[in-house]
């Protein structure tokens, strides 16, 4: 081998990977797993504001219901934090923001049939519509945890 072909693989051994148009894979999270994490977060925003209006709205409507709504708001809370774990898992190419984004996306399908049942249609569509959305995304090989280094 000479020293230019030394020099070669040495300089490509060195640079990062590209994909199929040239743009580097390296430390940027595919576009897909960006979209899939900002819909988390953007059903995180969606639950926090249905706490803020359980705690605003609903207090005031019968006797027994301020706590039912200070407990709903502190649920969506907490799932809203976890939606918004499962997005930084996702771009991080864990293996939690996949498996908990899936199963809160069934979760909320179901929601969305039960608002449709209850003749709440236009959050009905809005719940469902991002709920296959994201479960879609969720499914895809690009959002897959990155599952160097464990055994098996």
């Amino acid at each position: 081998m000479t020293a230019s072909d030394r020099s070669r693989t040495r300089a490509s051994a060195s640079r990062p990977p590209v994909d199929s148009e040239g743009q580097g894979l390296e430390g940027r999270p595919e576009r897909l797993r960006v979209v899939g994490a900002s819909l988390l977060v953007l059903e995180a925003v969606l639950l926090l504001g249905t706490a803020v209006f359980a705690v605003l709205n609903l207090r005031t409507e019968a006797d027994g219901i301020p706590t039912v709504a200070f407990g709903l708001a502190v649920v969506l809370t907490v799932f809203a934090a976890l939606l918004v774990l499962a997005a930084v898992s996702l771009l991080r190419r864990g293996r939690y923001g996949v498996s908990y984004g899936i199963t809160w996306q069934l979760f909320q399908a179901l929601i969305g049939a039960s608002m449709f049942k209850a003749a709440m249609l236009a959050p009905a569509v809005v719940v469902t519509v991002l709920a296959v959305a994201v479960f879609i995304i969720l499914l895809k090989p690009q959002c897959r945890p990155d599952r160097q280094g464990l055994d098996g």
